[in-house]
């Protein structure tokens, strides 16, 4: 997965279609997307290149994470 992969996912409709367009992308697996809508975020790789350390902040739109490039 790529850069385009993530751009070709488009607006999402909240976290679950989010988590179902990742899967559907082959960016995570239906594993990783049920751990990260529970809240299981810490050392998930997202796409083979970066690891989420934490949760940096939360809004109506969305989170940000803090993730290392692994790269």
């Amino acid at each position: 997965a790529d850069r385009d992969s993530l751009r070709r996912i488009g607006p999402m409709g909240g976290a679950a279609a989010a988590a179902d367009r990742l899967v559907e992308a082959g960016l995570v697996t239906r594993f990783q997307a049920r751990m990260l809508l529970a809240g299981k975020r810490r050392g998930f790789v997202l796409g083979g290149k970066y690891r989420v350390l934490d949760r940096l902040g939360a809004g109506g739109m969305g989170q940000v994470l803090l993730c290392e490039h692994l790269n």
